[in-house]
This record gives structure tokens, sequence and C-alpha cells, in this order.
């Protein structure tokens, strides 16, 4: 059995096509998470980087558009489809192009709160959907604590741009890129682990919160759709005047759910 962790078949239906064209027996597995908490985790992922350079997420969010049309763009950010939050906090839209292509008996969904309450259900039902037999496993340990950077300079080094710096010509449209990113890997991974150190992430204020959810929520209900999951949880904060949308408790989370369609 091959694994590919690439997020990619998620964005790209193209690359899901491909994957059935090589591998027409191919499944795809989807972890569902509250957009709000993905956002404010990719943003600082990109900061990590040295993808993104703007700290404020809120602010970050507010110069999508002029990024989109290529102004304001870091110069370190080796591509700047990276930059769009929105896209990127879209699953439900997302998540339906990919059932489109690549149909529901093919596709696991897993949401993200259920596999924090309950790891060993959400992991035998991963394992049962590939035809895999359980192996025993009841430790679920977390293996990517919020990082940060103890150099800039030294950061920069693991950054797309310098990988581009080092190449003649534009890296998106030849292979060169990969091949040059495969092969320093090993290398960065090491400087990554020297220059890296843990740090707890800074909680979104309430503008910020309220202000993400209310962008993501017509596709919150897209996803609900798709679903038939209840996701009011991940909609409170919404600052809406006169609305009358329910939400669950603070810590109140929805029962359970998990489908393969």
């Amino acid at each position: 059995m091959l694994l590919d962790g690439s997020i990619s078949y998620l964005y790209r239906p193209d690359a899901a096509k491909r994957a059935l064209s090589v591998f027409p027996e191919s499944r795809f597995l989807v972890m569902l998470r509250n957009p709000v908490d993905l956002v404010h985790s990719y943003h600082s992922r990109l900061l990590f980087y040295r993808q993104e350079t703007e700290a404020d997420l809120s602010r970050a969010w507010q110069l999508q558009d002029l990024r989109r049309n290529g102004e304001q763009v870091p110069w370190t950010c080796s591509d700047p489809k990276m930059l769009d939050y929105l896209e990127v906090g879209s699953i439900g839209r997302n998540l339906k192009a990919l059932l489109d292509i690549v149909g529901r008996d093919r596709c696991h969904w897993v949401f993200y709160d259920d596999f924090l309450s309950d790891p060993l259900r959400c992991y035998r039902q991963v394992l049962s959907f590939a035809d895999l037999p359980y192996d025993g496993r009841t430790d679920f340990p977390r293996k990517a604590p919020h990082r940060t950077y103890r150099s800039k300079s030294l950061q920069f080094l693991n950054s797309g741009a310098f990988l581009m710096a080092l190449l003649p010509v534009n890296p998106k449209s030849t292979a060169l890129y990969g091949r040059l990113a495969r092969a320093t890997r090993p290398l960065r991974r090491l400087l990554r682990r020297a220059n890296s150190t843990e740090k707890p992430r800074e909680k979104l204020d309430d503008g910020t919160r309220s202000m993400l959810a209310k962008a993501f929520l017509d596709d919150i209900a897209a996803l609900e759709s798709l679903t038939g999951r209840n996701l009011d949880s991940w909609r409170m904060g919404v600052s809406m005047a006169g609305s009358s949308m329910a939400t669950v408790a603070p810590g109140q989370t929805p029962a359970p759910h998990t489908s393969t369609g």
C-alpha cells in the first residue's frame, strides 16, 4: 500500500484526477477543522516558514485582494496562492469538488473535533476505511507543537525564496525546483530543527475571530449539507445584529459523527 500525505488533493482537483488515473483504486482521507482555527494555525505555519511576513492575521486577511493581483506579496513567498486564506479555509466547497471527482465511496472524512475527543475511535475508523487491521495502538501523542524561529536570517534558508534564488529560471515552469527542494531537504530539516523553538500560539482576539467566522458562514453551511453534521459550534463568536442563528454553549461539542458517504 502506498500512502501520500499531500493536502493538494483537496485544493487541486486535477491532482485527484491524476491519482485516479495512475491508481484507480485510490482512496482519500480528509481532516475537517473549524476554518477559523485552521486559518489561524495555517497563518502561523506560513510565518514560521517565512512564506508570510505579516504577523497580524487580521491585516494578512485584508491583504488578500491585493496579493491575488500580485501586490504586497512577501519576496520570501514562493507562491502567492499560499496567501489566499479564504481559499484555504473553504473546506466545504473544496470537499464538494473532491467528492464530485472521486465519489463518496472513495472518500472518508474525520472532524478534527472528534479526533481530539476520541482519537482511538477515529483511528480505528480510518483503518477500517483503508481495509487495514487494527494494530493495537492506543497512544496518540502530539507531534507538531507551535514553533517559532530564533534567527530570521537562518530561517530564510528554509524559505522558498532561498531555493528560487539558486535557480537561473522560474521554478514554477520546471521540475528543477522540486529536485532542488528534495536534495536539500535533509540539510534544511536539520537547520530548521536547530533554529526553532516551541512557543504557545497567540490567541485570536474576539474581533478577528468574529470576522473570520462570518466570512466562512456560507462554507460552513455547505459543509453541513455535505456531511450531515451540525456545526453550530463553529459559528460561535460571529457578531450579527438581529441574527437568530442558534449556537451551542461554550465548551459544548456536537455529537461525534464521521461518514464515508
